[in-house]
């Protein structure tokens, strides 16, 4: 276990299995450095983020320091999308790939916000509630404020100061606490309904797509805040079959290698990584044949250090009454096709996207991936129940034009007329028929 900051030649090892950032990176080409660490042999490794928003203060008091004006405006404006990041319910290596410029259209389902996606409900009133405070306050204030007049706060001297304690909205929300108005409005910037102005005092601003939330024209799905239960969700990988590896024949190989290492004055994953000591300890290889399967085990490794590797295979399979077990393709622990099975089996019930997110408590772009992917794999799903002939057309058409199937530069092109979603189905379409 190692605490640090020095990601350059401070940590230097493939077999880090977890980077755990207990404060906030200042931001995210810092973040993406560091959690690049992790895993670098190969095996299922972990990142995790502790954050609250108290560690932007922090940030901001040491970019505060500078003297340099602009360095100082970019540091904040880093900051805050790095704060974005934490805050996103989207895909999180999505997020990452599209902030470097990278196009990215499906979901890792390896990220929290992949394995454990948040519960959906009808926001639009709540929604309606805080754009109406926004606009009421004239669009000059922040989020801490405006959170503390839709609560009521009693004793907020501004508040009272400014007389928006006579307002419509003044209490128009105390039914929820400071905290859970906070998460809604950030979801609602999220999801491009508010816009927040400024990097050091960001102030909440309406935007085009406000009027038609509150004239009704546009409903607003929020997510339900997940109750904490000190347990994170790990989903089972192909790699996982590793985790099935004898554990103590596993350490006598590590002790093996740290011997030779030390022989050889070298890192002892120059001998064997990891990955390949967990074969050994998984599939108890007894011959050289069966050694040379095991994933980095070439010829000029088996000849060097093969028969001392063997020796203590071999020992301890006679003493434990193991036999070398066959290698075979084990088949994935988790299968994908058991949620986008359940998504299928209510579209064939008629039931629309929407009707089927709200159902299984999924967000709609879930539903539409779900569709998408079933739609590759040879399903017979017709999209005309959710893309119109005229728009799948269209999108056809473009697609041909710009000759590129890419997601964001068919969207580009075609603008508002068709969702990104509609975009995914007549691509799935197009490609199922190939």
């Amino acid at each position: 276990m190692v605490a640090t900051i020095a990601f350059g030649m401070g940590i230097n090892k493939p077999n880090v299995r977890y980077v755990i950032h207990y404060d906030l990176p200042k931001n995210i080409e810092s973040y993406y450095q560091e959690t690049g660490r992790a895993g670098r042999d190969r095996l299922d490794s972990d990142c995790i983020l502790f954050f609250s928003y108290g560690d932007r203060k922090k940030i901001e008091a040491l970019i505060e320091k500078s003297k340099n004006q602009q360095k100082k405006a970019i540091s904040y404006k880093k900051l805050g999308e790095m704060i974005r990041f934490c805050e996103s319910l989207q895909c999180r290596r999505k997020f990452l790939l599209e902030y470097f410029g990278e196009t990215y259209d499906d979901r890792c389902e390896k990220c929290d916000t992949c394995l454990t996606p948040r519960e959906i409900f009808d926001g639009t009133e709540i929604a309606k509630r805080i754009l109406i405070c926004i606009k009421d306050t004239n669009q000059r204030f922040g989020m801490s404020y405006i959170t503390s007049v839709l609560a009521g706060k009693v004793k907020a001297s501004r508040i009272h100061s400014y007389g928006h304690d006579k307002l419509g909205s003044y209490g128009a929300a105390n039914n929820y606490g400071e905290k859970q108005l906070k998460i809604f409005i950030r979801e609602l910037v999220q999801l491009g309904f508010i816009d927040v102005i400024g990097d050091k005092y960001p102030v909440l601003k309406l935007n085009q797509k406000c009027p038609d939330i509150l004239s009704g024209r546009v409903s607003v799905n929020l997510t339900k805040t997940r109750e904490k239960t000190g347990e994170i969700q790990i989903k089972p990988q192909d790699g996982a079959q590793l985790r099935a590896a004898d554990y103590n024949l596993f350490e006598i190989l590590r002790a093996l290698r740290k011997s030779i290492a030390n022989e050889e004055n070298v890192p002892p994953y120059i001998i064997f990584p990891d990955f390949t000591l967990r074969e050994m300890a998984m599939f108890f290889p007894c011959s050289p044949q069966s050694l040379s399967k095991m994933k980095g085990v070439g010829n000029i490794k088996l000849e060097r250090y093969g028969h001392k590797f063997l020796e203590k295979i071999r020992d301890y399979c006679r003493q434990n009454n193991i036999e070398e077990v066959e290698i075979i393709k084990r088949p994935p622990l988790a299968k994908e096709s058991d949620t986008c099975g359940k998504t299928l089996e209510l579209l064939k019930n008629g039931l629309g996207i929407e009707e089927t997110a709200r159902t299984r408590g999924l967000v709609t772009t879930t539903i539409v991936s779900h569709i998408e992917k079933l739609i590759l794999s040879g399903e017979e799903i017709k999209i005309d129940a959710f893309v119109n002939e005229e728009k799948q057309e269209a999108i056809l058409k473009c697609m041909q034009t710009i000759e590129t199937q890419n997601l964001t530069l068919i969207k580009e092109k075609l603008g508002d007329s068709c969702s990104y979603d509609e975009i995914r189905l007549v691509r799935a379409r197009l490609n199922a028929k190939k």
